[in-house]
């Protein structure tokens, strides 16, 4: 019970950081990166051919750090922050390479309504200081503002893509057939239980589909070149030209049974510590890879039971879907004989 109350409680910020992603893409406030110089115009990463510069890569960073601490303070260091949006990014713009497979286009009058929704309150002054805060023009935001809405349809259309199987709708029903169902035959509510679970297994679909794209995806990121430039003090020093943007990307950096962790996985759960009361960084990452193999014995003895992944299930949900599933199967089995259920009532009345 504990557990899955904390869970609850989790998703909010899950959320969170979710919001926190989309506003970054679309935020023309922020710290701004206005005045970096010609730096940020290279092109450090290129996906599947599709040339990404620096310069929106520490937008997006730039954005989301801000949002983030209006939201936090300082309860998290920003390398968390850049990891997650420099993968949010990747995948973002994985998904709209796709976008023609699933019929998705957007029009002038989307891009017109999307930029007019985000600079309604403000003035013609305001929007041209936030424009170059961000190293935009007016015709560049729009262009970024149809990319965003390109993947944010894409994603939408993936999800409608996503259809449960008889056996799930039929098991939804039986969980909450006392619940939101009582007193209604499953005949009668199929096509509204089929929706519910769809509604709620939709987002899971899409992280499957997601994971596989970019299984597919080639990603070339750039090594920095050193330079020698002269610091403040006029004294010649080596610096890297570019940010190295490889240590964001997601990789393995841990293995506990036949499981491996990916940073993203591990900072996640090192983050969710933090905010639950970890007293440092440190702590927070061996309280996380003791949870982990917590994880993975869980797991193991699930699939032991004969508990199988689903397919529309990706890498980094397995824990849950697996601790989930075998919670249901373990309470499932109970049957508690007369005399416990007799002792346990004369111990709560």
């Amino acid at each position: 019970m504990a557990l899955r109350k904390l869970r609850k409680t989790l998703k909010p910020i899950i959320w969170v950081l979710t919001i926190l992603f989309i506003a970054s893409l679309l935020a023309v406030g922020g710290s701004g990166i206005a005045g970096t110089g010609e730096r940020n115009n290279k092109v450090v990463v290129k996906l599947n051919g599709e040339k990404i510069k620096e310069l929106e890569i520490e937008r997006v960073f730039s954005n989301a750090i801000s949002q983030y601490q209006n939201y936090y303070g300082n309860k998290i260091d920003e390398e968390f922050i850049k990891l997650m949006m420099f993968n949010g990014l990747i995948e973002q713009k994985v998904i709209a390479q796709h976008a023609k497979e699933y019929g998705v286009k957007v029009s002038s009058a989307e891009i017109k309504k999307e930029y007019e929704d985000i600079t309604k309150d403000m003035d013609k002054e305001t929007i041209k200081r936030m424009l170059f805060m961000q190293g935009l023009t007016k015709d560049k935001f729009k262009k970024e503002l149809k990319a965003s809405l390109i993947a944010k349809k894409t994603r939408d259309a993936i999800m409608a893509k996503y259809v449960p199987s008889k056996e799930e709708v039929q098991e939804y029903y039986e969980d909450n057939k006392d619940g939101q169902y009582a007193g209604k035959a499953f005949k009668d509510v199929e096509v509204k239980v089929t929706e519910d679970v769809k509604n709620i297994n939709k987002a899971r679909y899409y992280k499957k589909v997601a994971e596989e794209l970019m299984a597919k995806s080639k990603i070339d990121i750039a090594k920095p070149k050193m330079i020698t430039v002269k610091n403040s003090n006029g004294v010649e020093e080596k610096r890297a030209e570019s940010t190295d943007y490889s240590k964001y990307m997601k990789k393995d950096v841990l293995q506990v049974g036949n499981y491996k962790i990916t940073n993203v996985m591990l900072e996640n759960k090192v983050f969710m510590k933090l905010m639950f009361g970890a007293a440092n960084k440190e702590a927070a990452v061996a309280a996380a890879k003791d949870e982990f193999k917590r994880d993975v014995a869980l797991a193991e003895a699930a699939l032991a039971r004969g508990i199988k992944v689903g397919a529309d299930v990706a890498y980094e949900d397995r824990f849950d879907y697996l601790r989930d599933r075998l919670s249901k199967k373990v309470r499932a089995e109970l049957k508690p004989a007369d005399a416990d259920l007799k002792a346990y009532f004369e111990s709560v009345k």
